[in-house]
C-alpha cells in the first residue's frame, strides 16, 4: 500500500516542491505585499490553487526565521504577523527567477484579491440586535467619510440574520449596486425633471 508524500499532499502540477523555491517565494510575497502578514493570511495565500503544501510552507516559515529572514512584528490587530528583514529582501531580490513567473503572478494576484477581501470585511459590517418580536439587521457599506448605504430589516429568525449577513459579506458591493439599481429610474426621473 503507498501512502500520499505528506510535502506534496495538495500540490499541483508546477507547484512549488523544493525548499529553496518556497522559502523565495515566501519572501517574494511579503516583499510585494508590503504589509506585515499573519501566518494564516500567508498560509492561505501561499496553499491558494496547490502552489505550494501546508508542510513545505511551515518548514519554509521556520527556516527564514532561523536565518534572519522573517522578523517578527505585530499588525493593526495585533496580532503577530511577519516582515522582511533587509537579508530577507535581499533573498527576494536575488532568488526570485527561480520561483515560475505563473506562481510569481499567481501568487500576487491571490494575495491581492485575499487583502482587497479583508478590507471589504473591515469596512463593511452587519449587525444583528434582538428586538422584541424578532430581530434587526442592520447592512452597512462604507467608504472613507460617510457610509455609502445603511439598511435595517426586521426579521423574525435569528437564522434569517445569519444567512442575510452571510450573503451581504459575500459580497457587500453587489447588495449596495442592487439596492441602488431599485431606485435609479426615480434618480433618473428626477435628474430629467430638473431639465425641463
Amino acid at each position: 500500500m503507498e501512502f500520499p508524500n505528506a510535502f506534496t499532499a495538495g500540490l499541483q502540477p508546477g507547484g512549488l516542491t523544493t525548499d529553496l523555491e518556497v522559502q523565495v517565494f515566501v519572501c517574494y510575497l511579503l516583499k510585494h505585499i508590503g504589509i506585515p502578514a499573519t501566518f494564516d493570511q500567508l498560509s492561505e495565500i501561499i496553499q491558494t490553487d496547490g502552489m505550494v503544501n501546508y508542510f513545505e510552507f511551515v518548514a519554509a516559515v521556520s527556516q527564514l526565521k532561523q536565518g534572519g529572514q522573517l522578523s517578527v512584528t505585530h499588525n493593526d490587530s495585533g496580532e503577530e504577523a511577519y516582515t522582511l528583514t533587509q537579508k530577507g529582501k535581499l533573498t527576494a531580490d536575488s532568488f526570485e527567477h527561480l520561483v515560475p513567473l505563473s506562481i510569481r503572478e499567481r501568487g500576487l494576484e491571490v494575495s491581492a484579491s485575499y487583502f482587497a477581501q479583508q478590507r471589504m470585511m473591515e469596512e463593511n459590517y452587519a449587525e444583528i440586535i434582538k428586538v422584541q418580536d424578532g430581530y434587526q439587521i442592520t447592512l452597512v457599506v462604507s467608504d472613507i467619510g460617510s457610509d455609502l448605504m445603511r439598511l435595517s430589516l426586521f426579521i423574525p429568525k435569528e437564522k434569517q440574520c445569519e444567512a442575510i449577513r452571510k450573503a451581504f459579506m459575500k459580497d457587500p458591493v453587489r447588495i449596495y449596486q442592487s439596492a441602488l439599481a431599485l431606485f435609479q429610474e426615480a434618480i433618473d426621473s428626477e435628474e430629467s425633471s430638473m431639465f425641463v
